[in-house]
């Protein structure tokens, strides 16, 4: 049996307010995209689904929850963190070309460059994962978490905004 834990108030405030987020998230999902900060969430739902890995969103959340803090989870994931609990689940690894990648049959999870926080000025990035490459036409097919969808751009320059991670397979043991 785990032990109970005892919990400051802010601490239990950050705990509801990933609640909230993940009954958001039921509730929209398959009616079209992420909620809040979720967007690297959603990628690792979708490599879960297409990789064979018995996670959800609701899971990944509450795990990053429980090791990092829930700040990340409500402000957005550094690019340390994506690092470090992604290779929780997949066998990752650097990505010095995502065409090749692609073209060897993995996907490429990395960021996009949004925008600039208007309160901060700290440049905002957006969490994708890149599925495929047509090497006739030049262009990258992407789940992009916004709206659920695959997106197709042939502007490669828009990838690797602060992290690119190769994702090979999932590690098999869950």
């Amino acid at each position: 049996m785990k032990k109970l834990q005892k919990l400051k108030l802010k601490e239990l405030e950050n705990v509801l307010d990933v609640i909230n987020i993940c009954r958001q998230a039921e509730i929209i999902a398959g009616s079209g995209g992420q909620v809040g900060n979720t967007c690297y969430f959603e990628c690792m739902d979708f490599l879960a689904n297409n990789l064979c890995v018995d996670e959800d969103l609701n899971s990944f959340i509450a795990d990053f929850g429980s090791q990092y803090g829930y700040g990340g989870v409500i402000n957005g994931v550094s690019p340390s963190e994506v690092n470090t609990f992604t290779d929780d689940y997949f066998l990752v690894g650097d990505c010095s070309s995502v065409d090749s990648a692609c073209n060897s049959g993995n996907f490429v999870l990395t960021d996009i460059y949004s925008g600039i926080d208007p309160n901060t000025g700290v440049t905002v990035t957006h969490s994708i994962v890149i599925t495929g490459y047509n090497s006739s036409t030049g262009a990258y097919s992407y789940f992009d978490p916004a709206d659920e969808s695959i997106q197709t751009t042939s502007d490669s320059s828009l990838f690797g905004c602060t992290y690119i991670k190769t994702i090979y397979g999932s590690l098999g043991i869950y």
